[in-house]
């Protein structure tokens, strides 16, 4: 372990900004950690008082140097399975839930729970206590109710997974997840996800503005900060639908954008559409995501727009008021023509919504 002096000590909150930085751009110099400081630390509310704040140089290059030896004692991680069990026990009341939701993500096209996940998932098991015995406001019937608080709680369990890999790569010695404890206890879980889109954006303007940009540069972007947002799209879409979402898509990128831009089509561009699927019981509107997920990882490289009477003649018979079609464009490779067409939808967007 680099044991540097103590003003070239990283602690804290600015210890996990670098981390989540550096797990980003694992490449990425201490300039080019000290240059995204500011950036990054905007994103959220918790680090918007870090902004203007950020280390210097050489206390960088020291606290980059700890950051690799902590990858070391992160280890790797992998799927959880009984296999596990042998060396790294469960509450064994816990154990069956773990077997069904494993089983769950895989009938939703999404990827398992890691090991580290899955502890999580043991460590909060004890509050499906608190979910009222009657969901029925949520469209959850008695029979869907174990299902339901299933996948909140594996919800719950990545997002903590997460910030205790960030915290052990940053090195904070002494974790405070009390952040996360309140938003937890009201069972807050939009306001939890990181928000990919503004760094999204942010990298958008930046390369937008460039005089030359580079194959590289495209792929960069798409790899490390489209894709992610589209995840992040995915995430916000399907809580608005049930209430929690069912796990990153295990698909192709081309099946990604096209399940992310179709739940945008259904949730902001057709009220009528959205009005239907939500006065479904809740395990329809289960199964109509999850068709339409087998769907579109099954056909990754769709270029017909997609219709309602589709939708309904694919998923059954959802509804079919509102704009019939949504016209997207996948199976290619994205352009800097593209990303100035995003930027200025988005600039439109924005000045519509005031």
């Amino acid at each position: 372990m680099v044991k540097p002096g103590r003003k070239h000590k990283i602690t804290g909150g600015i210890a996990e900004v670098l981390a989540e930085i550096k797990k980003r751009h694992p490449d990425w110099s201490a300039r080019d950690l000290e240059k995204s400081f500011d950036g990054f630390a905007k994103l959220k509310k918790e680090t918007l008082c870090l902004v203007g704040k950020g280390p210097k140089r050489t206390a960088i290059s020291f606290w980059n140097k700890e950051y690799e030896s902590n990858k070391k004692i992160l280890g790797t991680d992998r799927a959880w399975t009984t296999a596990e069990l042998t060396k790294d026990p469960l509450n064994a009341s816990v154990v069956r839930w773990m077997i069904a939701l494993q089983s769950y993500r895989k009938l939703c096209y999404s990827k398992p729970l890691t090991i580290r996940e899955a502890k999580w998932f043991s460590h909060i098991s004890g509050l499906r206590s608190t979910f009222s015995s009657d969901l029925s406001n949520l469209g959850v019937s008695s029979e869907a109710r174990d299902v339901f608080i299933t996948h909140v709680l594996a919800c719950w369990a990545q997002i903590y997974a997460y910030r205790q890999e960030i915290d052990i790569l940053a090195g904070i010695e002494n974790p405070d997840f009390s952040d996360l404890d309140d938003k937890l206890a009201k069972l807050d879980l939009n306001s939890i996800y990181e928000d990919n889109n503004k760094l999204m954006f942010d990298e958008m303007d930046k390369i937008v503005n460039r005089q030359e940009v580079s194959k590289k540069d495209i792929e960069d972007f798409d790899v490390l900060y489209l894709r992610p947002s589209l995840i992040d799209n995915i995430r916000f879409q399907e809580m608005d639908i049930l209430g929690h979402n069912l796990g990153d898509p295990d698909m192709s990128r081309e099946s990604v954008g096209i399940y992310s831009t179709v739940l945008t089509w259904i949730l902001r561009d057709n009220p009528p559409f959205l009005k239907s699927l939500l006065k479904l019981p809740y395990q329809k509107r289960t199964n109509f995501l999850i068709s339409f997920r087998r769907w579109v990882k099954d056909n990754p490289n769709v270029n017909d727009d997609i219709t309602v009477s589709k939708v309904n003649e694919l998923f059954g018979n959802v509804g079919n008021k509102g704009k019939d079609k949504v016209t997207f464009k996948v199976g290619y490779r994205i352009t800097i023509d593209d990303l100035r067409k995003m930027k200025e939808n988005y600039k439109k967007e924005g000045k519509e919504n005031g």
